[in-house]
C-alpha cells in the first residue's frame, strides 16, 4: 500500500563520479510488531523509532545509522563539516564503512559499481532484482541494504535489473521472442526489521519509516553474507 510518493526533483540519484565529496545504542523494551495491516493506523507512534534502537543493540550497522537520525537531508551529504547533511547513500556509506573498516570516501557514487565493489555486501538470491509484490518482508533481514527501483527515472548508469515480459506490439524481441523492461534505483534504504527501514529521506531528514510508505516498483538487495 503506497502513502508517500516522494517528487523526482528530490529523488536520492547517485551523483557522477566528478562529484563525489573529497573526504550508541539505547536499551528498550522488546519491540513487537503491532497487529493491523500496516498503513492504516494500526502501528503506534515512535514504534519504528523504537524497533530501530532495540535492533541496533544487536547490529553494528544499525547502531551506526541511529547516530544519524533527524541529520538534514543533503544532496551529496556525508555528514562532514564540507559535505553537511546526509543523502540516501551517504547514510549507508556511514553505516557499514566503520564497520567493515572502509573509508566512506572509498565507496563508488554509482549504483552499478557500488554493487560490482561488494562493499555493501554481495547481491542476494531470489532479491536481486524483484516486483515489489513478489517480496516477503520474511526474506529481509536487519542491515540490508535495499535499493528502491522504478523503469521511469533513468540515471546515467546500468540498470540494476532487466525484467523479461513479453514483447509489446512494434517493439523488436530478442532471439527468444520476449523484450526487457530496464529498472534503475532511485533511493537506497537500510532495512531494520519487520518492514520498517531508515533512510535519509530526500527533503526531509535521516529518519526510520514503513518500507511500505516508500514509492517504488522493484527491489534490489544486497547482505553481507558473513
Amino acid at each position: 500500500m503506497r502513502t508517500l510518493t516522494l517528487p523526482l526533483l528530490l529523488s536520492c540519484q547517485p551523483q557522477p563520479a566528478s562529484a563525489q565529496p573529497a573526504e550508541l545504542a539505547v536499551a528498550s523494551p522488546e519491540v513487537r510488531a503491532p497487529s493491523g495491516p500496516a498503513g492504516e493506523g494500526s502501528w503506534p507512534p515512535g514504534f519504528t523509532d523504537a524497533l530501530l534502537a532495540e535492533r541496533a543493540l544487536e547490529h553494528p550497522a544499525l547502531a551506526q545509522a541511529q547516530e544519524w537520525l533527524g541529520t538534514p537531508y543533503a544532496w551529496g551529504g556525508r555528514g562532514t563539516r564540507r559535505n553537511a547533511g546526509m543523502d540516501c547513500l551517504g547514510l549507508l556509506y556511514r553505516a557499514w564503512g566503520p564497520v567493515r573498516g572502509t573509508p566512506w570516501s572509498r565507496f563508488p557514487v554509482d549504483p552499478d559499481p557500488l554493487v560490482e565493489s561488494g562493499l555493501l555486501g554481495t547481491p542476494v538470491q531470489g532479491l536481486a532484482g524483484t516486483d515489489r509484490e513478489a517480496v516477503a518482508l520474511t526474506q529481509l533481514r536487519p542491515g540490508d541494504v535495499l535499493y528502491l527501483l522504478d523503469a521511469w527515472r533513468e540515471i546515467e548508469d546500468a540498470p540494476l535489473w532487466e525484467r523479461t515480459r513479453s514483447c509489446e506490439p512494434g517493439e523488436e524481441a530478442d532471439a527468444n521472442g520476449l523484450c526487457t523492461t530496464p529498472y534503475w534505483p532511485w533511493h537506497t534504504v537500510l532495512y531494520v526489521d519487520q518492514g520498517v527501514v531508515v533512510h535519509a529521506a530526500p527533503g526531509a531528514t535521516v529518519r526510520t519509516q514503513l518500507l511500505s510508505e516508500l514509492d517504488y516498483d522493484a527491489l534490489f538487495v544486497t547482505r553481507f553474507q558473513d
